[in-house]
């Protein structure tokens, strides 16, 4: 018997942008006429957004959107700067974190030299 997934067990990236950057986001985005005027009105939606989300037990987390990085993304895979891009992006940037944190935590600790103290005397 298989048992289906749990959305509060999977994690969902969600971009976020800093306030200094968003007038770069509306500049470059495809979809600029659907997004929020102003980075304090697109921050509200994304609160709320957060809070309905929470209330279905499904676990959002940030990811902090590198512009520059995805205008990269959007030509390396040959894409436009549109929402579902971007949501895809986010994904896999926290696919990436998360890949990066399993492999750290899989590598056995550091030894660190033992080093013998000297006690003064006085």
């Amino acid at each position: 018997m298989s048992r289906g997934l749990s959305t509060s067990r999977m994690p969902m990236a969600v971009a976020v942008y800093l306030p200094e950057h968003y007038p770069r986001l509306l500049a470059t985005a495809e979809d600029a006429s659907d997004l929020e005027a102003t980075w304090q009105e697109w921050h509200q939606v994304l609160q709320e957004t957060r809070q309905k989300m929470a209330a279905l037990d499904m676990h959002l987390i940030e990811v902090m959107i590198d512009l520059d990085a995805l205008e990269q993304y959007c030509q390396e895979q040959g894409l436009k700067n549109t929402s579902s891009t971007r949501a895809q992006y986010a994904a896999h940037v926290l696919s990436e974190q998360l890949q990066r944190q399993a492999q750290l935590q899989q590598r056995p600790p550091l030894k660190r030299p033992e080093t013998k103290k000297k006690r003064r005397s006085r």
